[in-house]
């Protein structure tokens, strides 16, 4: 039976009046019967049954005691049965009788009633109307306890404190519990003193032992009693079995925190971090703070590094001590990253400024100079004040002296009225590096300009040779021999220098190309007597072996050509071809004989099969065998046609032929060359043999028409034609293209039959070209080529290939370097050609012949450092492409120890590329480090390494570094694409955070203020 209900059916028997139960009547005993079996009914908890009985004596209509206490209990029926009129009949008995003692006791059960429903509004409302006069004193501090805790469950705090202060001094059962509710209710209005006191008092009871540690460690705390916080904390933690131990932890590793004890807050963070994997942001900051402190560094990066990521004070903060923390652990590329954080955000100055100053400094420490550069440009100039700028200062002059960056640096030495010692050797070697980067670019006026610069301070010695020998060169391709020969012999004051041999055989080549070849034998000479170790032994040993014959000591030059071809197997048919011409001069015809018999029949395509062929035919001409010197240049004529040999050739055997009385057949050459080279420097001796042959067949009359024609393409006065030309070319050399233009098509109009005419088409084409306009440069090259009779042909050749290669045309760019290669004037277009056909090659996939050209570029002497770094390159490249990943690394590796160019650039990042595709993450990490310290000039190479150590971040699950990596790129990378690969990427990093985060970090609030 429910207690309560029971106590007021005991009350209500015992309140019953005994005088004159004796005397009622049988009827009235009878209804008394009724009224006592309701009441029984009631007892049992028959609420149906009782109310029904209630109901029927009430309808006895008796108007008696019992009448007045059958509708109280009937409403108290109806309460329990939770009918809807419960609560409008005790509404209707307390009114009927206001005085009655149970109208106040209706009050504290309709209370008790929604109590256990859990309404505690209702609650509230009855409980306040019972009076606790007609209670008893166990009602009543139940009514007061109850009335308390409803107020609580509504968080009216305020009244729950005044209902349950008036309990828990008492001796009531609950007295605890209220000191429990109390305690809690004063800790909430920051009532500490009064908190703690009753929940020491609820702590008494066994009950709430286990309840209130939390809540009294967190009183002390906030006044700041951490000495408390840690003695009764740990005593509580000790004592064990108490709720909420992870708070008492985590109050009590605050306080070691507050009281600088990072050792013993250290170890309690670390005990609450193992069991708590949602864990507030700021107590996060301060576990891995604490080990930071106590140089736990490894804890202080896992607690960091969750916090950095994000975008807050917190983060910017965190970020700085995980830069610091790496630095520890000498992980500076991930400090780097953290740096970089925390310096792009701007929440607090002060770590900003000490963000990127470190930045700075690890940027300087791993070579990237770039970077440290404009780390510490921003920090000078943004925090002038600040103690660290002396040494910022410092740091940016050696990052000035290390950089690639240089035309930044001799900026910034330039801007200084008086450069320091220090600064003018930085001066010295940046403009020199400079220099060397513009060679390399083919920018060879500024680069010139850079040399003559860095001998302005001439402090390393080395380097003022290196300036003048690489100034040399640079006047060498533009053919200015004699400022060559100038820069060539400054070097000549240090014969130690590196610079001296190079330079020796520069020289020589200068004079050689001036023709002064006894100048240029001495050097050549010098360069092939410091042995064969010397990169260019085997050319300067022709170049020799040319020297000597040129200057009449041809037994010496035979003996020269003979060593040369030993040296270098590819040079045998110009050798072969040298010495017919030198056994020649010697009177010995039958050696020169065999000579071009050997090179035409050994080396059918050899650029200088038509030189053999025509000196062939000369010799048998000159020895009056002229039926084999016609059979000789007829072969010439027929299988060279393009060759520029080919109206000698017909003047020869048009001579042969009138020698051996065949008139016809030497008229018949003799028009072929009127016709078809009328300007040409044979066509005077053609115009008099083919009068000299009509007259011998009686056919004089023909002449005058020849002789008309000849008069009318070589015209006596041509100055002014001469006149027009050179201005129109000299607009040309001025580079005012657009006129040039305009000038050329103006004199090829005006002169059609000039013999200027091919070279002014030649000019015309490279005008379009400079211009812009491809296809007309196109045109007029394919023109040049298809004339073949400019002095600029195989320079036309070279053109048409680089446009056809650039249009996406790789298939007919190959045929062009082909061409090139078959006519290529000089060793320099002979070394453009292979490139070409290596790249081209590249790009139709086409490996076996990748790896030729690559190989023929390596192994021939002709080819120029660059030419040699790239032909490293695409063997490296063609080994990847061919899954040869052992072979490609190899490949990349020889670039690199040579090529400090593009080539080495992209080398450097597809060696990295391959280790990451092998899984090899932190040595292809290393290689993009080096890239980005080796070639941060070459920013293609510089974005694609930057996403590549996001996606090796991203491999080793390091996603911090590779969220902030990627946001830095998308952040400042000028490149469009570069920013929409990195944003991509950075989704997917995001991506991964989400999932690792099973359960996401909530903030704790329980006992905030």
């Amino acid at each position: 039976m429910n207690i309560r209900h029971a106590a007021v059916v005991a009350g209500l028997l015992l309140s019953l009046p005994n005088d004159g139960f004796g005397q009622r009547t049988l009827g009235e005993t009878s209804d008394y019967a009724q009224f006592q079996n309701a009441l029984d009914l009631l007892e049992k908890e028959k609420y149906g049954a009782a109310r029904n009985a209630f109901q029927q004596y009430l309808d006895l209509k008796r108007n008696d005691l019992q009448s007045v206490e059958a509708e109280y209990y009937l409403a108290m029926a109806a309460m329990n049965l939770y009918h809807a009129d419960a609560e409008s009949k005790f509404a209707s008995f307390i009114e009927k009788y206001p005085n009655h003692p149970k109208a106040q006791l209706a009050y504290y059960e309709l209370g008790n009633f929604y109590y256990d429903q859990r309404k505690y509004n209702k609650a509230v409302e009855y409980y306040e109307k019972a009076s606790q006069a007609n209670l008893s004193e166990n009602q009543r501090y139940e009514a007061l306890f109850r009335l308390g805790y409803a107020h609580f469950a509504q968080k009216n705090f305020t009244e729950a404190g005044k209902a349950f202060d008036q309990v828990k001094n008492t001796k009531y059962e609950k007295a605890p519990a209220a000191s429990y509710y109390s305690g809690y209710v004063h800790l909430q209005a920051g009532n500490y003193d009064q908190a703690l006191q009753d929940l020491r008092k609820a702590e008494s009871d066994g009950e709430y032992q286990a309840l209130v540690p939390a809540m009294i460690t967190h009183i002390y705390y906030q006044q700041q009693q951490y000495d408390k916080v840690i003695d009764y904390g740990e005593a509580a933690l000790k004592r064990g079995r108490i709720n909420d131990a992870d708070a008492v932890a985590l109050l009590v590793a605050e306080a070691y925190y507050r009281k600088g004890d990072y050792a013993a807050a250290a170890s309690r963070f670390n005990d609450y971090a193992k069991e708590n994997r949602s864990i507030d942001a700021a107590v996060r900051y301060r576990i891995g703070y604490s080990n930071f402190m106590t140089g736990n560094n490894d804890e202080a990066i896992a607690q960091f590094k969750t916090l950095a990521a994000k975008d807050d004070t917190l983060a910017q903060n965190a970020a700085y001590h995980l830069g610091i923390a790496y630095l520890k652990t000498d992980n500076k590329q991930f400090a780097m990253t953290a740096f970089d954080q925390a310096r792009r955000a701007s929440y607090d100055d002060q770590v900003r400024a000490n963000a990127l100053f470190n930045y700075g400094k690890v940027s300087y420490d791993l070579g990237r100079y770039a970077d440290a550069i404009a780390a510490f440009q921003e920090f000078v100039k943004q925090y002038p004040k600040n103690a660290s700028l002396s040494e910022a200062n410092d740091l940016l002059s050696e990052s000035y002296l290390n950089t690639d960056n240089y035309e930044e640096a001799i900026a910034h030495i330039e801007r200084t009225a008086q450069p320091s010692p220090r600064l003018r050797k930085a001066y010295q070697q940046v403009t020199f590096y400079r220099g060397t980067q513009l060679f390399n670019d083919k920018k060879f006026l500024p680069a010139i300009d850079m040399f003559e610069k860095s001998l302005r301070f001439p402090v390393d010695q080395n380097l003022t040779m290196g300036a003048h020998y690489w100034t040399g060169e640079t006047w060498s391709i533009g053919k200015q021999w004699d400022k060559a020969i100038n820069s060539y012999a400054a070097v000549f004051s240090d014969s130690r220098s590196e610079h001296y041999l190079p330079a020796r055989y520069g020289i020589g080549y200068a004079y050689y190309n001036t023709k002064e070849y006894a100048k240029a034998l001495p050097h050549f000479r010098a360069y092939v007597e410091a042995g064969k170790a010397q990169t260019h032994y085997d050319d300067a040993l022709v170049r020799l072996a040319d020297c000597y014959y040129t200057t009449k000591n041809y037994a010496q030059a035979i003996s020269t050509y003979d060593q040369a071809a030993e040296a270098d197997a590819s040079v045998r048919d110009y050798v072969l071809y040298q010495k017919g011409i030198v056994y020649d001069l010697m009177g010995q015809s039958n050696k020169a004989q065999a000579s071009f018999e050997t090179l035409t029949e050994q080396f059918p395509r050899s650029r200088y099969l038509d030189d053999a062929q025509f000196q062939k035919a000369q010799l048998a001409f000159e020895q009056g065998s002229y039926a084999a010197a016609i059979n000789g240049f007829t072969t010439l004529i027929q299988k060279n046609s393009n060759s520029t040999l080919v109206p000698f050739a017909y003047l020869r055997r048009a001579i042969s032929y009138s020698n051996l009385q065949k008139h016809e057949q030497a008229i018949n050459d003799y028009k072929k060359i009127l016709d078809a080279y009328p300007k040409h420097e044979t066509a005077n001796d053609a115009l008099l043999g083919l009068q000299e042959n009509l007259n011998a067949v009686n056919r004089g009359q023909e002449f005058t028409a020849y002789l008309n024609r000849y008069k009318q393409a070589n015209p006596q006065s041509t100055a002014l034609e001469s006149v027009e030309f050179e201005s129109a070319k000299s607009l040309y050399l001025g580079q005012n293209y657009m006129e040039a233009i305009q000038r050329l098509q103006e004199y090829m109009k005006n002169y059609p039959n000039s013999a200027n005419l091919p070279d002014a088409r030649y000019y015309l084409a490279e005008s379009y070209y400079r211009a812009g306009d491809n296809k007309q440069a196109l045109r007029f090259h394919q023109d040049v080529i298809r004339e073949n009779r400019s002095t600029f042909t195989s320079r036309s050749l070279e053109r048409v290939a680089e446009l056809t290669f650039n249009a996406g045309n790789y298939p007919g760019a190959a045929s062009y370097y082909r061409q090139l290669l078959a006519n290529a004037s000089n060793r320099r277009q002979e070394s453009g050609a292979l490139v070409g056909l290596l790249e081209s090659y590249y790009r139709l996939q086409k490996w076996d012949s990748v790896d030729y050209f690559s190989g023929q570029i390596m192994q021939g002497n002709n080819a120029g450092i660059d030419a040699q770094n790239k032909a490293l390159l695409y063997a490296g490249k063609s080994a990847y492409a061919q899954k040869k990943l052992d072979d490609a690394v190899d490949y990349f590796l020889q670039t690199l120890n040579s090529a400090k160019d593009e080539n080495g650039a992209e080398a450097q990042y597809l060696m990295a590329r391959i280790f990451f595709e092998q899984g090899k993450y932190e040595q292809s990490l290393e290689t993009l480090y080096d890239l980005n310290k080796k070639f941060s000039q070459y920013t293609q190479w510089l974005d694609r390494g930057f996403l590549l150590i996001a996606d090796n971040f991203i491999a080793t699950d390091e996603l911090y570094q590779a969220r902030a990596t990627l946001e830095s790129i998308a952040e400042n990378s000028p490149n469009p694409e570069t920013k929409k690969a990195a944003q991509a990427k950075l989704l997917v990093v995001k991506q991964k955070e989400q999932e690792k985060q099973a359960t996401p970090a909530e903030e704790d609030t329980t006992f905030s203020n």
